[in-house]
Formats: C-alpha cells, structure tokens, sequence
C-alpha cells in the first residue's frame, strides 16, 4: 500500500464528505477548526465560515473547479473555487449545478421572498418560486432551461427567456434533446395536456405520462405515452400505437442507436412487449425496469411472470423458468454479448450467465451482476447467512461481514477487480482475492484510465489517499 498520511490539525473531519473528483485528481473533505467550517481540496484549506452545506460540495465535471454553499453573518452564498459569491437569504440545497463542460455554474437563491435563478454569478429575473426542479443545461453547454412561477401560473425560461404560461408543467421537465438543439416539455391547460417542442405545442391529449417525453440518442425522434380517456397509448415520432388498458412505468425506451423502440403494456390480465410496433408474447405480469436494450441496439431482453414462476426473455425466447428473478434484472455486457440475472430456486439464488447457473447462496446484493468493459469476466456480491462475499467469475470469495456499497468494481481494461469488505470493526480492500492491511473507515474505490485503484481511508485518525499501483502499472 502506498500512502501518505493528512496531517490536518482540524477539530473534526465528516468523513463522509470525502470524494474524488471525477477524473480522480482531486480530493475534498469537510473540516471543521476554530468552531468554524472549511472545505479543504488537496491538503489546501479554504476560507472559513459559520456553517457550510455538506451536500451542496461539488466538483464541476472535469475536475477543475468546487463549488459549495455556505452561510455567513448576512446570508448564503455560494463559494467557487474558493471565492464567495453575492449574498441571499437562502440557498436552497442541493441547487448548484454545473454545466457538461464545466463551464458555467447555476444555482438558485432567495431574494427579498422572491426566488432567481444565477448562472456564472449574474442573477437572473426574480419569479414567486420555483415549481420543482433545478435549472438544467444542454448536453452541449450552450442552453440553460428551467420553470419558474409568475404569478399564479408556471412557465418554462429558456436562457432567460419565459415561454407562454400554462396551468401546471409536468414534474421532470423541460428536458433537451441530447444534442441540445431541441427543448420538449409536457404541460396542462384546463384539463388538457399539451406537448410543446421547441416553444410549438404539438400534441393535445387527456394526460401525457410521468418522465414523458423521451428523445432518441441522436434527437431526432420523439416518444411519449399519452392517455385517451380511459385508455393509453404511444406515440412514436407522432403516430399513435392501439389503445391498451396500461404501459409499464418508465416505458417506452429507444435503444441506443435509436433505431427501435419498445415498451411493455397490459390488455386485461395479459402483460406483453411491443417492439417497433410488434407485439411479443404474453405473460401475467412485466417487471420494473424492463425491457432494457443492449448497448449495441441488437438485444432485448425483459423478466417476466408466468404463473407461479419467473423467467427471463431475451431476443423472444423465454428462459427456464425460476421462483423468483432479482429486482432490477436482467443485464447486458456492455458489448450485448451477454446477459446475466439473478435467479431463486426454494430459498437458494444464483447468478444465470446465458442461461447458465453459478453458485448457489442465500441471497445476491441489489446491486446485482457487474461486467468487465469487454464483456468476458463477471462479478457479483452475495450472501450466505448473516455472511457476505464476493463471486469473480464464477469462484467465491472469503466471506465477511459488510461488502462496501457500489462494490465490486472492474479495471477499465478488465484486468483487475476490487472491492471493500469489513470484519469485524476493520475494513480491508481486497483486489484480485489479496486482502489488504486493516483499515478503520473506507471511502469509495475508484479505478483511474491507468488502472491504479484509488481510495480515502483513516487508521488509527490519521487520513490516508491510497493509490495501488497494480502489476504491469506504472505510476
């Protein structure tokens, strides 16, 4: 282990603001000295104030810049890279957003009662207050949207720009086409609902679904599911699919590439697929969070009830069926060579890798089957009893008595895996079945594109960054 202890002086340190930043050259943590807090980055310690706001730290994408809230004798402000901001009343948490490209920085504030919206430190109009939401960014960096009260009604502000007032604005919206040259929304008038693209209303139906409307990848084409009085429909780049009785939450979905689009519904008792328009087989029930597509666009694969039993369709073709399937499955490789789930058979699961069972255990972690980028190793936490473990393809591990959230997680080439583990009152980082030396605390583990594995740790309150400089690594 190579590391190198903080000698920080601080009062007290919130381990659990500890983060890298995303590129994995940056760390910041919550202090406290003096009876006043700081944030410190790098070992570097930033100016003091009375209270600063643990959820609203935040590193822009790249790694850059922090960003935070905190409270001073006359206010809130926000605090980037270590220069305060103007003062508000508040600063609701969390606000502060940063753009894709770490430009810009937006956030909202309280002023004179009345809420406005800032970006890159210039307050925006004032407006009574915020429906929901946060202001959003376009992919590109180049358009910032948000809704906002005037009034008695809400309306849509693009760049600065209110659009026309409407009754009510659906919760999740605006949202931008994912190369940012569209801007959809679903809103009410009276009890009509209304699809606007682009500031146009389009389409007039009774009712346009929660997390409506979706955009391909390449923004081009537009999905949504709308209500037709007692009936749903979708309507897949304007036309409508037959009326059924209900559509899965979530659905419909477009697959990567934008080619197909699927979602699951219900005709009387019978749920089913529709694929492009056609309609699969039909089963007694669709679990949340299906279908999925592979990452290709070639696979598509959802878990199903039948009867007494569970099982997995893929492509068409039913599985063998099981008791039960595990919540949030099944899963592609990210090549769609692959497709892994958690089956139950009486009280033993196991991991089923293209139809084939691994070990047996007593239960498997929500998180559940993680791929190598390539697609050729699998890992998976598990547990027996009160006990958990770690299975790499297809080999348990040593068992312990916690795995460390998020875990296991691959090397970018795949070479590698590790994974936190307790027993007892100690943590241990184990990478490639070799346990590490005793730990007291543990944050998140953290492969850079080297592959040394990177994590905060405290032994005996001293503060270690951890860097593991694994074989055929050099650093």
């Amino acid at each position: 282990m190579d590391g190198r202890a903080a000698e920080t002086g601080y009062d007290r340190i919130w381990p659990k603001s500890l983060r890298f930043s995303a590129d994995g050259e940056h760390v910041r943590y919550l202090a406290r000295t003096d009876a006043k807090q700081l944030v410190v980055v790098d070992d570097r310690s930033g100016p003091k104030y009375d209270w600063i706001d643990t959820d609203s730290i935040c590193f822009s994408p790249d790694g850059q810049h922090l960003a935070y809230v905190a409270a001073q004798a006359g206010g809130h402000c926000v605090v980037m890279d270590g220069k305060a901001g103007a003062e508000y009343r508040r600063i609701p948490a969390p606000s502060l957003v940063f753009s894709p490209d770490s430009q810009h920085l937006a956030y909202v504030g309280i002023k004179n009662h009345n809420l406005v919206t800032v970006m890159d430190g210039q307050p925006g109009p004032e407006y009574h207050s915020f429906m929901y939401g946060l202001p959003r960014f376009s992919a590109d960096s180049k358009h910032m949207a948000y809704v906002m009260w005037h009034g008695l009604k809400p309306s849509v502000v693009l760049d600065g720009r209110p659009d026309i007032e409407y009754d009510d604005i659906g919760l999740g919206m605006p949202k931008f086409s994912p190369d940012g040259s569209h801007l959809v929304y679903a809103a009410k008038k009276g009890k009509k609902s209304i699809l606007v693209l682009d500031g146009h209303p389009i389409a007039e139906c009774g009712g346009i679904g929660e997390g409506d409307p979706k955009f391909s990848r390449d923004g081009k084409r537009l999905v949504y599911m709308a209500k037709s009085g007692k009936k749903y429909v979708v309507v897949v780049d304007g036309q409508a699919s037959p009326e059924y009785d209900n559509i899965g939450a979530g659905d419909p979905i477009f697959s990567a590439d934008g080619q197909h689009v699927a979602y699951s519904v219900r005709e009387g008792a019978k749920w089913f697929v529709v694929l492009d328009g056609q309609v699969g087989t039909k089963y007694d029930g669709i679990f949340e969070g299906s279908p999925i597509f592979s990452a290709d666009g070639r696979h598509i694969a959802y878990a199903v009830v039948h009867g007494a039993h569970s099982l997995v369709v893929v492509d068409g073709q039913a599985g063998a069926e099981y008791d039960g399937i595990l919540k949030g499955a099944p899963v592609f490789d990210p090549t769609g060579q692959h497709v892994a789930y958690g089956g139950r058979e009486g009280k033993k699961w196991a991991m089923v890798v293209d139809g084939q069972a691994g070990v047996k255990c007593d239960g498997l972690l929500s998180r559940g089957p993680v791929f190598s980028a390539d697609g050729t190793r699998l890992a998976y936490g598990a547990q027996n009893g009160k006990k958990y473990l770690v299975v790499v393809d297809g080999e348990a591990g040593p068992e312990y008595d916690r795995i460390l959230k998020g875990n296991p997680i691959f090397s970018r080439d795949g070479r590698h895996v590790a994974y936190g583990a307790q027993k007892g009152k100690q943590w241990f980082v184990v990478i490639d079945g070799e346990c590490g030396p005793e730990l007291d605390w543990l944050g998140p583990l953290q492969f850079d594109d080297d592959g040394v594995l990177e994590y905060l740790a405290d032994k005996e309150q001293s503060l270690y960054r951890v860097k593991h400089v694994l074989a055929g690594k050099a650093r």
